[in-house]
Order: structure tokens, then sequence, then C-alpha cells
């Protein structure tokens, strides 16, 4: 089975260097269990079981350092001179010890040297650092000779793994006490210091460069920068170490004090040294009470730097930083406490954390339970995914079912799961189980259990393309894609042209137009074979292969006409499954909405008069809705008998979310009166709350499940089998729908594209919110921060509607409406 979904070398541009990546890395960085082990004086720091450094903290040392430092081969490149001692090593510059941060002029102290506590200053720790998911954090007290506190230092080391590049990012915090400043002074001894194992020294073999394209320690030292590269050849193996310095750093780009005896020290400070003109004054002033944040990274590559590798830790490293990740840690920590039993998930709970910050972007908005909901289905969507033999596999329920295939998977909700997971940073944990569908089964051919379900995922794989830019995956699925399409038509497809489906087989048991047996033709299958087809077609035209895209614009415009022509009942003005007999259904279902999923209806001919069902009280409209079937349909029901998954009144996940989706595309580019954006919001709003639980103690938790009542609320599959003393817990974090996707394109207003134009047009509705943040969007191999700030006042980041592409802004509007801006 072909897997091509670790890297893609080229996106919409054919040479963006940020998606020119080294072989075998990820695009986005990997889920690597950081682990911390505590000892006496230092935390030992492990990824993926494996010892990486150790953060050392004791008072026998004059400040905090990481040591060693290890490459992905298990290989330390830093040198273990003055922690330990090994034969034959330098032993010079007692304190030059693994990775360090400290200054030679701190207030006229010299805090970098260590010639005792008499004579230089020490960072002292002022109680035990703080270890959790990927980061050590400790406090430090700078203490000068004699005793006195000059001032405080907080080091952060963040851990990240990109492939077989190792990742180590600094922040330092340095705060002023209120009764005097601290300054720093000018002088080349300082700030971010690596001492590199003796393979690293120039003398033997090492390159040293910086971003300037500057060679040897002879260009480079002193030199401004935004990185240097250190490569070396160790244990017969190329490895490499990039120090960063940070954009938003006080007196950015640094200089670098790069020696080629094996010392790297990034310092904005030692103007006079470096540029050798004493009359210069490097030094920097913390006002009394103030403080200044420094950050770096350090990455730990194999072989010389790729041009693409440097473009690309850079841009992540550059990207702002808007909000603060530490304060939405509360809604993890509350979901984690609700475990779910006998369940064991590839990231566990206790990992969950750390996964989601390296993975999902985030979300702060006025409305607790739209914040709530957002991570909670992040938190939920990572309970499903699934290690397995064919590779990683999204499921739909988390326990055992019967009518699922191998590793417990489904395909009814494939389409959810991609459109939700396109925006993981990850691209790893969508592709292979595109991969699972399509390539698993005999021969490599379709999984044999794939067509139990229609399915949509022609469309998802391009709306997948759209968000992440990449052609050469969306190109390599044709193949199957097509082997999908045909075996649909060898199967569904009746003689008018149209496809049958029964509403099991549909994912929509129990429904009032369709049947267990019943060959209807309904609007859902019909839809998402026009939405697989215009798909196809565009893949086509992306391989370059014409004659199959013209054949597949053909299928799609002869779907189109059928649709409109034999599904849409003028005299219920709305789409309906025509049954076997020739006759409409004569109910309107939610289904119906499904073409706008795809914008199958024709703009200007009446087909918008539908809308205005679903904020009617005798349609769709409920206060936990909206309903699968129209509330003033005979057949109406809420029923406690029968199947408990029924699709004649409930209100479902599964169909709010396509209905939703079909909104925000009639509300993007159609002149029509039928419904609003206040309209769309309202629906969304209710979708959001809906997501919970009470508990037996009157309390509430987030969740998801199969159906709800859409008058009371309670998940009405769930309270049915409590009832009969059949329930398993079978609908628990029920991924069968999706939530962050409607965040995205319709709230926020992300409309993807296939080339470089970003588009924002958010259906946020004047005056309903004063401000949100949606940060750290993964978008053609870059990183999309959309920001409202109706005054300005809550991220000082400017008024209005911001549009930020790897931390440049490229789009800006003072009202909400639709902007566009070109990727940089």
């Amino acid at each position: 089975m072909t897997n091509n979904w670790a890297a893609c070398p080229g996106g919409v541009r054919a040479l963006r260097t940020v998606m020119l990546l080294a072989a075998a890395l990820p695009l986005f960085a990997d889920s690597a269990a950081i682990g911390f082990i505590r000892h006496p004086g230092r935390i030992e720091i492990t990824i993926n079981g494996q010892p990486f450094s150790n953060f050392y903290y004791g008072r026998e040392w004059p400040q905090p350092f990481l040591h060693p430092l290890r490459a992905a081969n298990g290989v330390a490149i830093t040198r273990g001179y003055p922690v330990e001692k090994i034969e034959g090593e330098s032993q010079d510059h007692v304190w030059h010890h693994g990775l360090w941060y400290a200054h030679g002029d701190i207030n006229g102290v010299d805090f970098w040297r260590d010639k005792g506590p008499d004579v230089t200053g020490r960072i002292v720790a002022a109680g035990e650092p703080a270890a959790a998911g990927d980061t050590v954090t400790g406090l430090f007290r700078l203490i000068a000779p004699g005793g006195k506190e000059l001032g405080e230092i907080e080091q952060s080391f963040r851990f990240k793994v990109w492939g077989e590049t190792r990742i180590a990012d600094v922040r330092v915090t340095l705060r002023a006490p209120k009764d005097h400043p601290l300054r720093f002074g000018d002088t080349e001894e300082g700030a971010l210091g690596l001492r590199f194992r003796d393979e690293f020294r120039e003398d033997r073999g090492a390159v040293i460069t910086n971003s300037n394209g500057l060679t040897g320690t002879k260009q480079v030292w002193g030199q401004r920068a935004g990185w240097v590269d250190y490569t070396a050849t160790v244990a017969g193996r190329q490895l490499g170490v990039t120090l960063f310095d940070h954009p938003a750093n006080p007196k950015y780009p640094a200089f670098w004090h790069a020696r080629g005896y094996g010392l790297c020290a990034a310092n904005p400070f030692g103007e006079h040294d470096f540029m050798k003109d004493k009359s210069r004054d490097g030094s920097y002033t913390i006002p009394a009470g103030a403080s200044a944040v420094f950050r770096y990274r350090v990455a730990i590559h194999p072989g010389p730097l790729a041009a693409s590798l440097a473009s690309r830790l850079a841009a992540d490293f550059a990207a702002p930083e808007i909000l603060d990740r530490a304060q939405f840690r509360h809604y993890i920590d509350d979901f984690d406490s609700h475990p779910t039993p006998d369940v064991v998930s590839y990231i566990p709970d206790e990992r969950a954390w750390p996964w989601l910050v390296e993975n999902i972007p985030f979300l702060h908005c006025p409305d607790p339970d739209v914040e709530r909901t957002w991570y909670y289905r992040w938190w939920a969507y990572r309970k499903h995914i699934r290690q397995t033999p064919a590779g990683f596999v999204i499921t739909e329920f988390l326990r055992p079912v019967k009518h699922a295939t191998e590793y417990n998977a489904i395909s009814s909700a494939l389409g959810h799961h991609i459109a939700e997971g396109r925006w993981l940073r990850d691209p790893r944990y969508t592709g292979q189980d595109l991969d699972f569908w399509l390539r698993s089964g005999d021969g490599g051919g379709l999984q044999r259990n794939y067509h139990q379900y229609s399915n949509w995922t022609a469309a998802a794989v391009y709306e997948r393309f759209l968000a992440g830019g990449c052609k050469r995956e969306v190109t390599g699925l044709l193949d199957p894609l097509l082997l999908d399409y045909a075996a649909w038509e060898r199967d569904r497809l009746l003689p008018s042209g149209l496809f049958w489906q029964y509403d099991v087989r549909d994912a929509m048991e129990e429904s009032i137009s369709g049947g267990r047996k019943a060959r209807n033709a309904r609007p859902s299958i019909n839809s998402y074979m026009y939405g697989n087809a215009v798909a196809i077609s565009r893949i086509a035209r992306l391989a370059g292969k014409p004659a199959i895209a013209a054949r597949f614009e053909e299928k799609a415009a002869t779907l189109k006409t059928l649709v409109e022509e034999r599904l849409w009942n003028p005299k219920q003005q709305f789409f309906e499954t025509l049954l076997e007999s020739g006759s409409f259904a004569s109910v309107r279902e939610a289904i119906g909405y499904t073409p706008w999923l795809f914008d199958l209806p024709s703009p200007g001919r009446g087909f918008e008069a539908a809308w205005k069902q679903l904020m009617d009280p005798e349609g769709f409209f409920a206060p936990f809705g909206p309903t699968t079937a129209e509330r003033r349909h005979p057949a109406f029901a809420i029923a406690e008998s029968g199947d408990d998954c029924q699709w004649n009144g409930p209100s479902w996940p599964f169909a709010t979310t396509i209905t939703l989706k079909a909104l925000a595309n009639v509300l993007n580019g159609r002149a029509q009166t039928a419904i609003t954006a206040s309209d769309y919001f309202k629906t969304f709003l209710i979708y959001a709350r809906s997501q919970q639980l009470t508990l037996p103690d009157g309390s509430r938790m987030a969740f998801v499940d199969e159906n709800l009542n859409p008058f009371t609320g309670e998940w009405h599959a769930r309270a049915r089998k409590i009832k009969k003393g059949t329930f398993n817990g079978r609908g628990d974090h029920y991924n069968h729908s999706g939530f962050a996707d409607l965040v995205i394109t319709g709230v926020a207003g992300l409309r993807p594209r296939a080339d470089d134009v970003v588009e924002v047009n958010p259906l946020l509705p004047a005056g309903a919110w004063p401000w949100f943040c949606l940060e750290g969007v993964p978008y053609h191999g870059q990183s999309l921060t959309i920001l409202w700030d109706q005054d300005g006042q809550k991220f000082g980041r400017g008024r209005g509607l911001n549009v930020f592409a790897g931390g440049r802004l490229i789009a800006q509007s003072a009202t909400l409406a639709r902007v566009t801006g070109r990727l940089p």
C-alpha cells in the first residue's frame, strides 16, 4: 500500500520553500511522547521513552542548563565536560555546559563565567521546576556575589519532534524588581549558549553557516543573523544543529558569538565587541518592575541543513502567538476527569494536552459554550485516532460494533472525518485513513466494506487539497477514486441516471421517506455523487488528464440537471426523495439541504426557498435542533419504540453538520432572501450548546452521541438503551459529525482555495461577538490567524478583522466583511 502522506514536495506554487521538505519529514510536528523523570537537582527528559536530555538546576551549578542534547539516533551533540569527563575530550571553559542562558554583565555582575560565588553571579532555583506536557519551566533568582538579589529569570524549554529533527524551544523571561532596573551591558559573553562536542570543531571538519549565506567562523562570528548552523560528522553520520533567534526578541537579529572550537551563542547586546567599535553601546535596560522576553530555537537535524528545512523551522518559530495556550488547559483537564472505561486510545488522555497543543488551531471567543465545544470536539476526535497495521484509521465508535470492518472502522462519516482532520498539523492521520479505505483491499484496491455506506470521499479529498495545497497527494488518489465512482455506478445507478440507496445504507435508519429495502433516489446519495464527479474532474485537471476531467464534468452536469428536475418538488419547494414508484415521498427532510453541500443547485432559480424551512417551527427549527424531518408531517416522531437510531424527527449531528456547511455555501456568493447569516449563527449556537450530557448529580459534561431529542436536549438513542437495560456506552464521544470545520470555514469564514489567495468571509453577524481569535490554522504549508477585534482593545493587534499568514498581516477590514490576501 503506497503512503504519500508523510510529506508533500510541492504545493500550489512550484517553489514554495516552506513546502519543500527534507525526505521523510512530516508537514508539521509529530505527536511524540515527551517524558519527565525527576531526580535530585535535575529532570530527565525522554522522547518516546528514549533519553534526550536533562534539565540541571541544582545549587552545585552556577546556572540551570540542558545536558546533553541528543539527536534522533541517540548521539549527544553537546560536550560532556564539566558534567561528565570523557577521555580525550576538551576541558576548557568550565562554564560551557550544554545549553544555557546567562550574560556576562547584568548590573555589572558577570553571570556568564563560573569563578565562584564570591566573584561571579549565580542563577539559583526559586523552587522545584514544573515539568508537564512537553515543557519544563523553572523560576530562578539572579544572585550577585554577597547574596544580593538583582532580579528573577523564568526559563522554559519546550520539546518537539519533526521526523528525525529534535527541537528545543527556549523562552526566557527576565523581570526587574520594583526598586531597580536590570541593565544588560555590552559584552560578547552571552546570552543563549550551546557548547558542542569536539566533532563540531571547525578544525575537525565542521561547517558553520548562517542565514545570510556566510560560511566559516571568520565570516559568521560577530555578524547579525536569523540563525546559525553547525554541521559535523559524528560516529560516521552527519548531524546538524541550528540555533534560531526570534523576530520578536529585543534587538533582533542577534549577533552570534560563533567560535570554531564549538561554542555558539546568540547575543543581542555585544555591539562594541562584535562590531569592533568601542563608541557603540549595545546595552539594554529593563525598567524597574518591568520584564522582557527572549525566545530561541535549537533544532538538531540529520545531515546538512536543507534550505527548505531552515525556512520551515524559521517560519514556524516566527509565527506570532497571540493566544496563551495555557489558558485553555482547564478544558482538557475537565474532559480528562471523565474517563471512558475500557477504551484505549493511540493518544491517551494523559497525552491529550500536549498532542492538542502541537496539532490543532486554538480558538478564543466570548462564548464559553462554543469555546468549550471547540476543544471538546478536538479532544474527542483524538480519541478516535487508531494506529493499526494498515496505518492510522479514524473510527466512528470508540467501542467495537458488529457492523464495522477491520479495526472497528466504518465509512459512513469518512467525509466528516477528513473535513475535520484536514485542520490538524500532522497530515498522516487523515492521509493514512484515506489509504486504508481506498488502497487496503484486495490487490491494493478499495477496502472490502468501503461501500457499505454512501460517501462523498472524492469531494472530501479535494477539500483536503484546498486546505493543504499538496498537488501530489490529491492526484495520487485519482485512480482509486475512479474505481470508487465506477463501483457506485455499477451497484446503484438507475436507468434514469439517478442513484438509489436504502436509507440505512445512507447512514440514516428508519427515515420517513425510505426503508431498509426501498431503492429510492435520495437527495443525499445523488448530491454526494455529484460532488464526487466535480471533485474527480478537478483532480484529473490537476493530474494533466483532460479526457477524464471532461468525462466527469459531463457526469456532474447530467446529475445536476436530474437532481434539479427530478428531485425538486415544486409544490413543497424542497429537494425530496423520489420513491421507486416514481412519485415524491412528500416529506421535507434534512437531506434536502445536501445539494448545497456541493453547490449543486443553480442560483437564481428559486431553489433557495427551501431554506425558509430551517428556521420555521413547523419545519426544522427546535430548541435542540434542527430536526431531521419537518415537524408538521404526520409521521414526525420522537419515538420510544422501533429502532433506536431513527431519522424521522430526532436531531442528528451528522445531518446538522451537513446542513450548516451547505448553508455556508448558500451565504457565500448567492443573492437570496430566504435565510441570513444570523440564522446560520443561531443554528450553530444551538448545535454548540447541545453537545453536553447531564450527569446523575445534575452537573454537565461535554459530550456528543448519536441523536438528540430536539425538544429536551437528551441524547435519545442513549436514553432508550438505558431504559431498556441494553446500554454499553456505544455512542460515547461519537465521531459521526463535525464542528471545528464549521468554525473555521463558517463562523471564522476561511474559504479554502486552490490558488495562493486567502479568502475570509466570516458568517459571524455584526454585533454577535466583539472579538475572537482563531490562531494556528495550517493552510498551504503556512499558519493562518484570523482575528476579529472590534475596538482593538482585546488583542492589541489593531481594530477590525485581521488575517495573518506566517506572522504577516495579509488582509484587513474595519468590519466583518469578505477580505482576501495573498500568501507571502
